[in-house]
């Protein structure tokens, strides 16, 4: 299995995480296709997920995600399924998402399971609004660490997919 390795990818996640925690509070939907790390052919990697960050102590912000994500890359022979249900949580966004310059991050670092058994994955899907009307959405499978998987890692932009945000009300 080949994996894709992004250098910069850490200090992305580690940028966008210190955006403000303001009024990101609600429903994260999305799913798509990535390249898979398999080059050659037409190799998709597939995902999905569903998460609500629920805002508890009213102050607009989320503070318990519950929710699911799956990852299939069949080229790579690696599927997997997360059950989300964390407190706190990291559902990061600026004041204004996605208005323009605006971006929005669903980071994932814990366990998942799969047919060939479970192990430790970091991920994170991002959306970010490039001030032009655009919405560049991404997958980052930041590294399996353990588990049938270790060593995976691959990320790119969505296709053929989306990314939205659907504020609590």
């Amino acid at each position: 299995m080949q994996a894709r390795n992004t250098p910069g990818a850490m200090a992305a996640i580690v940028g966008l995480s210190a955006l403000a925690l303001v009024g990101c509070a609600g429903k994260y939907t999305g799913g798509g296709n990535i390249d898979s790390v398999i080059i050659g052919g037409n190799s998709k990697a597939t995902f999905g997920f569903n998460i609500d960050g629920t805002d508890v102590d009213g102050d607009g912000n989320p503070d318990v995600a519950k929710g699911q994500f799956q990852y299939d890359d069949r080229a790579a022979g690696v599927s997997f399924h997360v059950v989300v249900d964390e407190r706190p949580i990291g559902l990061i966004c600026n004041p204004d998402c996605f208005a323009p310059g605006a971006s929005v991050m669903v980071p994932y670092a814990g366990s998942y399971s799969s047919k060939d058994g479970g192990g430790y994955v970091t991920l994170a899907v991002t959306s970010i609004n490039d001030g032009f009307g655009n919405q560049v959405d991404s997958l980052w499978i930041y590294g399996v660490s353990s588990g049938p998987y270790a060593g995976y890692s691959n990320y790119g932009v969505v296709q053929g997919g989306t990314i939205k945000f659907h504020p609590q009300k």
